[in-house]
């Protein structure tokens, strides 16, 4: 059989460091350019196939690139990092707070899923339990053909719609 090519995919991603204000006893993250970096390369050697030697694996053909401009076109100072400051007024008593507090901000945090690929980096001491949140596949006012309630893999299909990316807890 003749070797099949089909253009590969670029996914430009933006990591959307929350950085809450200084608080005793609460450590402190910093996201770089070189740490993104690293994780887009570990991210495309899997779809690239390039971490394995199964015989059933292949190349997906899907790129994942660092972000080099914001939602409103302006060149990143580091490519895919968006730092955003939390005011020191805000407080967070669940996980799910961060999530509500990107939704209250979504002008400014949640770049346009047809474009981007939305990652969350939370600090939440108080969850370090490795916590990630799983992809959310739900769009402003959209839908993807094919998924609907019915196929809908979690417990229950979310009344509002949100834009797709997850959150990652940096430390867990």
């Amino acid at each position: 059989m003749p070797e099949q090519t089909y253009e590969e995919l670029e996914f430009p991603v933006i990591f959307h460091v929350l950085n809450p204000a200084e608080q005793v006893g609460v450590p402190s993250f910093k996201i770089t350019g070189e740490v993104v970096k690293k994780n887009l390369e570990r991210l495309n050697d899997v779809f690239g196939r390039v971490v394995t030697t199964d015989p059933n694996g292949a190349d997906a053909r899907i790129k994942f690139v660092a972000a080099k401009y914001d939602v409103s076109g302006m060149k990143l100072a580091e490519e895919g990092i968006h730092n955003w400051e939390i005011s020191a007024s805000e407080s967070f008593e669940d996980i799910d707070d961060y999530e509500e507090y990107v939704r209250r901000n979504e002008l400014d945090l949640i770049y346009d899923y047809r474009h981007y690929l939305n990652i969350w980096l939370i600090n939440y001491p108080q969850g370090a339990n490795a916590s990630v949140k799983a992809p959310t596949v739900i769009l402003s006012g959209e839908y993807i053909p094919g998924l609907n309630a019915q196929w809908w893999p979690l417990d229950q299909f979310p009344e509002k719609p949100r834009d797709v990316g997850f959150f990652i807890n940096m430390s867990a």
